[in-house]
């Protein structure tokens, strides 16, 4: 996710906000990685084939999957 500058008030300095690092850490911080089972997660709407086997492989790798 692209960060991006917040507005503000004219003369004030926007700050850059994070969006992925914020996840993350919110992510991380909640271990969500514990409280979620992705082993039989179904994406809804479902995946593309593609997407479907990409997905699938990168939760094997992270052994979040079977």
């Amino acid at each position: 996710m692209p960060a991006f500058p917040l507005p503000l008030r004219s003369g004030d300095t926007e700050p850059v906000i994070n969006l992925q690092e914020l996840f993350t850490e919110i992510y991380d911080i909640a271990s969500y990685d514990l409280k979620i089972d992705y082993r039989n997660w179904e994406v809804i709407p479902a995946l593309s084939e593609a997407d479907t086997i990409w997905a699938n492989a990168w939760l094997r790798d992270r052994q979040l999957r079977d």
